[in-house]
């Protein structure tokens, strides 16, 4: 099963993902725990979801990172 981590250089201190009415299915602060494309151990529907990086950069510099990542199951 694919996941999906955001691509960002430093460590991010927190992922989030939100579905299409902007609800929170998935969160993490630990950088080895990947959102899978689940909810409640389901998986999610087909469609564009959005994410949030935070990370902070090697001169403690605070990074934000958004977008859409559509979710294709095949």
């Amino acid at each position: 099963m694919a996941v999906f981590q955001a691509a960002v250089r430093n460590l991010p201190n927190e992922s989030q993902n939100f579905n299409q009415w902007g609800e929170l299915i998935f969160t993490s602060k630990d950088t080895a725990h990947k959102w899978n494309g689940t909810y409640n151990n389901q998986l999610v529907q087909d469609g564009n979801y959005a994410y949030y990086v935070e990370a902070t950069d090697s001169n403690g510099q605070k990074l934000i990172k958004k977008g859409v990542v559509t979710l294709i199951k095949s």
